[in-house]
């Protein structure tokens, strides 16, 4: 899901931007402590580069899914 389509599940301005008025509002939307909220936008924000990737290319060797996902 896109910063933008988020926005507008949540109902602010779809600007694209993380900003207070995003997070506050989709802490209420998904009924979100602050400290969880702020976890989970960090969480995000690592994970997607900024906020610039919003899909995992999923090239891994045979190799690497046995190494990475072993457990499965």
């Amino acid at each position: 899901m896109s910063i933008k389509a988020l926005q507008l599940k949540i109902g602010v301005t779809p600007d694209g931007s993380i900003g207070k008025n995003t997070i506050r509002a989709a802490a209420a939307y998904f009924h979100l402590s602050d400290i969880h909220a702020a976890h989970f936008f960090a969480q995000c924000h690592h994970e997607s580069g900024g906020f610039t990737k919003f899909e995992e290319n999923l090239n891994y060797s045979g190799a690497g899914l046995v190494t990475t996902f072993n457990k499965y």
